[in-house]
């Protein structure tokens, strides 16, 4: 494949999809149809025999290098909020731990998700169904007040939302030492968790 498609994948990993936005483009320069019909025989390969492709692998090196991104990230997020909106914190540095934190079990949730499933397909279209719910109730479209109050009470219970409800209790100073320990302690111990998880399954690919 050309790096063209490679940067498509890059951005959606769906074959057909990157096949798709592909051609529009070649015909729009002029291009012809395609030649032979979608090989729906096909059977998609399982985990095993995906085992010797080293580019399907994720590998604990590059699961910390995103967790670094994701830092980098929420200290920008932070700073602009700040310099560019004037939105204030109590305690700034207790705020990017926790994002950090966050940031962190939510990765490992979904990267457990993906190296669980059965395929690599099969991995990206179940990271997917739970992203855009959890994206769409938890308040990273929509602020609560803006929800209707059935969907903004369950958008509260979702893992993303009760982050973001800490989040804003420790920008406002408004929440309690001992509340602030105990769920900081929990995102880091249900990272660990996830985390070894993950481990253990990418040790099982090894071997």
């Amino acid at each position: 494949m050309l790096g063209n498609f490679r940067a498509i994948m890059r951005y959606n990993p769906s074959e057909a999809y990157a096949l798709a936005i592909g051609h529009f483009a070649d015909r729009l320069r002029g291009g012809g149809p395609i030649l032979q019909e979608w090989p729906r025989q096909d059977r998609v390969l399982s985990r095993d025999e995906l085992e010797e492709a080293p580019s399907f692998r994720p590998t604990r090196a590059s699961l910390r290098t995103l967790f670094d991104a994701l830092a980098a990230v929420s200290a920008i997020g932070l700073a602009a909020g700040r310099w560019l909106f004037g939105i204030e914190a109590e305690n700034l540095p207790l705020a990017f731990l926790w994002l950090a934190l966050v940031g962190l079990a939510l990765l490992a949730l979904f990267t457990v998700v993906q190296v669980l499933a059965q395929s690599e397909r099969a991995g990206n279209v179940l990271v997917n169904a739970v992203t855009l719910p959890l994206a769409m109730l938890g308040g990273s479209f929509f602020p609560f007040e803006a929800m209707p109050d059935w969907m903004a009470s369950l958008g509260r219970l979702t893992p993303n939302g009760w982050a973001l409800l800490r989040l804003r209790a420790v920008m406002d100073g408004a929440l309690e030492p001992g509340v602030l320990a105990v769920s900081m302690a929990g995102a880091a111990a249900l990272a660990l968790v996830l985390g070894w998880i993950v481990s253990r399954r990418l040790r099982g690919w090894a071997a």
